[in-house]
């Protein structure tokens, strides 16, 4: 197996968390839509 560099981790841990951070932002975004609709 490849060793993985620091800076290529670090990415990918970056990347991550903006998509655990995205999933989060749209699935409160969801939630405020269903408190405004009823």
């Amino acid at each position: 197996m490849p060793q993985l560099s620091p800076s290529s981790g670090l990415l990918i841990m970056l990347t991550i968390i903006m998509t655990i951070f995205v999933f989060s932002m749209s699935f409160s975004m969801m939630n405020n839509l269903k408190l405004k609709i009823f």
